[in-house]
């Protein structure tokens, strides 16, 4: 109950962070494992009758829960290479688009930024800015603008064609 001779806004974060807690309680809360040695690297859960009651009968409704279990989330995202997209052949077709729509010199501007690792610095050089008065560094907008103007040309080429690659070529 609220004693009113204090202020309404505490009561009612402590009432809206109570029920989050609740939520996150009842929704997650009662799936989790309850053995406390369950994250140890030497604790053996298939001889652990805590871990092997969970198994058989939370397990299954935390996953449901949980998009990817949160004990195999590491060895699930680090260990699996993804094989249903080949990147370095759709990059080559983007390339090749690149190239063709773009000017020489923007193109190799293109080539230093992303994929030669330049500053923008060295692009301004190269493009032949000038030091703008404000921020004291070599060609900082016209740089912003090439590279606003690179991600307006590959996300046409994304609309107009298909380089997507499956690797089934």
């Amino acid at each position: 109950m609220w004693d009113q001779e204090r202020p309404l806004e505490p009561w009612i974060g402590r009432i809206i962070s109570n029920q989050i807690r609740n939520l996150v309680r009842n929704h997650y809360g009662n799936y989790v494992n309850p053995c406390p040695n369950h994250q140890e690297q030497s604790h053996d859960s298939s001889n652990c009758p805590i871990c092997r009651k969970w198994e058989k009968s939370k397990k299954a409704g935390l996953e449901l829960k949980i998009p990817l279990s949160t004990e195999d989330f590491v060895k699930e995202v680090t260990n699996k290479q993804y094989l249903d997209f080949d990147f370095s052949s759709s990059l080559e077709k983007l390339n090749f688009e690149m190239e063709a729509r773009l000017k020489d010199n923007h193109y190799i501007a293109y080539r230093m930024l992303y994929f030669e690792s330049s500053s923008e610095e060295d692009v301004a050089k190269f493009m032949g800015y000038k030091i703008s008065p404000q921020k004291r560094k070599l060609g900082y907008r016209q740089v912003k603008n090439l590279k606003k103007k690179f991600l307006q040309v590959a996300i046409e080429i994304l609309k107009e064609q298909d380089i997507i690659s499956d690797g089934a070529e």
